[in-house]
């Protein structure tokens, strides 16, 4: 090979290392869960009230990493909250429960959000990404607590290059799905929905 093709292929591979290491700029992605759950009517057309809860401790998701980490941020582009109530109560809705016409002896269902976090892999070339997501959920009647439980799901991701905004998308959206569906098909939780207490 002709030395300078061997200096050209050599610098060429010098900067995508160097653009690689740079700074990374901040990506904002839409949050919106698909959680399936099979069509049925167990829960008796039970009336529920729904309330979701952003609990997490910071607004970002996490930092895509590089060379400047702290400015490389993963930010939500739309309501949290919103998007998980509008997931769970069309996945209960699709069980038989009654959660657009509730009476006043309502059980009460409050998701709380405690995690939903993208950690990068260490190093400037991001090769990699851990995604986490973990809920809560509370059923009340009036002032008591029927039943709690927590869902988590956590998946690590490997790629030759650092992910794109769309696909982050994807990761981020598929983790919040899967915790939303061990959420759903909570026997226990749809039992303690439907139960009432006279």
């Amino acid at each position: 090979m002709h030395p300078l093709s061997v200096t050209r292929i050599l610098a060429t591979g010098f900067i995508v290392l160097l653009l690689q290491g740079c700074g990374l700029s901040p990506q904002r992605v839409d949050i919106t869960p698909t959680p399936q759950v099979e069509y049925s009517a167990y829960g008796a057309n039970t009336s529920i009230s729904v309330l979701v809860r952003d609990e997490r401790p910071n607004d970002e998701l996490g930092s895509r990493g590089g060379t400047y980490p702290d400015t490389s941020l993963l930010l939500i582009n739309n309501d949290l909250p919103k998007e998980v109530y509008e997931a769970t109560t069309k996945g209960l809705h699709q069980q038989g429960f009654n959660v657009l016409n509730p009476d006043n002896r309502q059980r009460q269902l409050t998701i709380f959000i405690d995690e939903l976090l993208y950690t990068p892999a260490e190093g400037t070339v991001v090769n990699g990404v851990t995604v986490q997501a973990l809920v809560r959920a509370e059923v009340h009647q009036a002032n008591d607590l029927i039943y709690s439980n927590r869902y988590r799901s956590e998946t690590k991701h490997k790629m030759p290059v650092t992910p794109s905004t769309s696909k982050n998308v994807i990761y981020i959206n598929n983790e919040l799905t899967r915790t939303l569906e061990r959420l759903l098909n909570d026997t226990r939780l749809l039992e303690a929905l439907k139960d009432r207490r006279s």
